[in-house]
């Protein structure tokens, strides 16, 4: 049994990616970070089975849309499967996607179908 120092401590060491020894510094560099600077990040539109669409935004676009189709996406998709990505933006971060998203969600049905079919950016 760990002592709770001990748990703290191997927790620690599960969460970190590398150590840095630079200087007679150590370092430790989290996984989290590490991932998180190197993933884009999208908005998608979904085409739901009743024609209907839905907007969102996720740094792993095949798998999302995989989650939608499986019923473990939004509450939205669950009932309107199959769903097929037909628009996606790459951004900058996942704040840059998550305003995006908001500002797509104002959107008009009319504005969407248009980025759909590439006549605009909305």
């Amino acid at each position: 049994m760990l002592t709770p120092a001990a748990a703290v401590s191997q927790d620690r060491n599960a969460r970190t990616a590398a150590s840095v020894q630079a200087g007679g510094v150590r370092r430790t560099i989290p996984r989290v970070a590490a991932r998180a600077s190197s993933a884009a990040w999208y908005v998608y539109l979904l085409r739901c089975s009743d024609g209907t669409l839905y907007t969102g935004s996720t740094n792993d676009l095949t798998a999302r849309e995989q989650k939608h189709n499986d019923g473990r996406g939004a509450k939205y998709t669950a009932g309107r499967r199959p769903v097929r990505v037909v628009y996606s933006e790459v951004c900058a971060s996942r704040s840059a996607a998550q305003a995006r998203e908001a500002e797509m969600k104002r959107c008009t049905r009319a504005t969407k179908e248009a980025l759909v079919l590439g006549r605009q950016r909305a």
